[in-house]
């Protein structure tokens, strides 16, 4: 049995119980990442070929495009929140902006990846798993 990408999810809820900022903008990342993981497994059950190189910059952001410009509206819906997820999971990375609350931006997170998951199940045809 493969990696679960919701271990991800699962981890980023436990980390919002922390109070420092280096958990919560972790568990940034854990949501995006386990949104990424489910949308690339579920990407190439529907034909979707990442090209992967030595430097593979930019596979997360041609995996959102891909599902952006689907014909499928739910896909497509699947793409710009996967963009959305990835917007904060790069900022909480990389970038130190004043006066952010990172608990409110992880709860943000934290909606958003949820409703990806219930997106997700959709498209599937498959009922969403249990919230944390």
């Amino acid at each position: 049995m493969g990696f679960d990408p919701r271990g991800f999810l699962r981890v980023a809820h436990e980390l919002r119980h922390k109070q420092d900022e280096a958990s919560l903008r972790t568990a940034i990342g854990r949501a995006y990442y386990y949104a990424y993981l489910a949308a690339l497994a579920e990407a190439s059950l529907l034909g979707y070929y990442p090209s992967w190189t030595k430097s593979s910059a930019g596979v997360h952001r041609k995996l959102w495009l891909w599902l952006v410009q689907s014909q499928r509206q739910e896909l497509a819906e699947l793409g710009e929140r996967g963009v959305m997820l990835q917007y904060r999971r790069t900022t909480a990375d990389y970038k130190n902006p004043p006066a952010v609350d990172w608990r409110d931006e992880l709860e943000s997170q934290l909606r958003e990846a949820r409703d990806f998951e219930v997106l997700l199940a959709r498209i599937q045809h498959v009922p969403p798993p249990p919230p944390f």
